[in-house]
């Protein structure tokens, strides 16, 4: 093993044994492009690791909507996806993206699919005036 490795090797366990933050100490900017690439439920669940992540996520610029059951009403996911647009820091958005399985039910439910698209109507709208570059 080359000595580069074995430092590396060394350096890791190092870092796991003093229980330094290598990730964390990472700038604030390339932790939010990194957090940009989960779903914002999983971006917000960050906010537990460390008092320095305890707001990343109000400013990752990127909006990722992926489980299905968001757009039921009757569900929490709806909710949490209003409460992350009313507690997002009001910066540029990148990306957003959502998804929904509407149209992949074989006994496709029209009021179903208007109630989902209405529910996500304002999510859409908030992405547009965050000036979203991909939507």
């Amino acid at each position: 093993m080359s000595d580069e490795r074995l430092n590396d090797e060394e350096n890791m366990g190092t870092a796991v044994d003093g229980g330094e933050d290598r990730i964390g100490a990472l700038p604030g900017d390339l932790l939010r492009y990194l957090m940009s690439f989960l779903p914002s439920r999983d971006a917000v669940r960050t906010c537990v690791l460390a008092k320095r992540w305890h707001t990343l996520w109000k400013s990752v610029p990127a909006l990722r909507v992926y489980d299905p059951e968001s757009y039921d009403c009757a569900h929490g996911s709806s909710s949490f996806v209003d409460e992350l647009i009313r507690l997002r820091s009001p910066t540029p958005l990148n990306v957003c993206d959502i998804s929904s399985d509407v149209d992949d039910d074989a006994n496709y439910d029209f009021d179903r699919a208007d109630e989902a698209f209405r529910r996500m109507e304002p999510w859409i709208q908030y992405a547009v005036s965050c000036q979203v570059r991909v939507l």
